[in-house]
């Protein structure tokens, strides 16, 4: 066997009695991108690194900030899972969505477990609702990771993906992440 690290995403779209409209299956996400890396190089290596947050500006993070706080409650829209409509392919030097959807889109918290389905492998699962209240269909194209180091001055986008789904009005969907190691 071989050490492993995978990244993949899925969509479950319920309908507003809470039964399965439509299961996606688990995709690969397209990337880890450039802003997780650098995240990771701040605190393994206890240095300082400049890292574009959300809105494109530079931003120093430190070693004493908490890196890859992916939590979000309840409406919180800044980070956590987040979902948008643009199309744009993913490049390593993305750093937020497209075009984030917010408009009438109501925001459940995000949930976090560490998940060990079997002795080789361990995971991080992330799931968040998002329920469409826009009066229409609601076209996500993109789906991203947003983390924050600290107390949450900085956020950074740390993965992308294009994953396109049509969401019925009045009808949530549960994004899921997983994050496993297998070895």
């Amino acid at each position: 066997m071989y050490n492993q690290i995978k990244i993949q995403v899925r969509a479950v779209v319920h309908t507003k009695e809470g039964r399965v409209f439509k299961a996606y299956p688990w995709k690969n996400a397209n990337s880890l991108i450039k802003q997780f890396i650098q995240l990771l190089l701040v605190g393994m290596a206890n240095a300082n690194q400049t890292i574009n947050n959300v809105t494109g500006a530079p931003s120093v993070v430190d070693p004493g900030y908490t890196l890859l706080n992916a939590t979000a409650a309840l409406n919180i829209t800044t980070k956590g899972i987040l979902i948008g409509s643009g199309t744009t392919p993913v490049t390593m030097t993305d750093y937020s969505l497209q075009t984030k959807l917010t408009t009438n889109v109501a925001h459940a918290a995000v949930v976090i477990a560490l998940e060990n389905p079997n002795a080789s492998t361990w995971r991080i699962a992330l799931s968040r609702i998002f329920t469409n209240n826009t009066g229409g269909t609601l076209s996500v194209k993109e789906v991203a990771l947003y983390v924050s180091s600290g107390s949450g001055a900085v956020i950074c986008c740390a993965e992308r993906t294009l994953y396109a789904v049509d969401v019925p009005d009045g009808y949530p969907i549960t994004f899921q992440y997983r994050i496993t190691i297998t070895l």
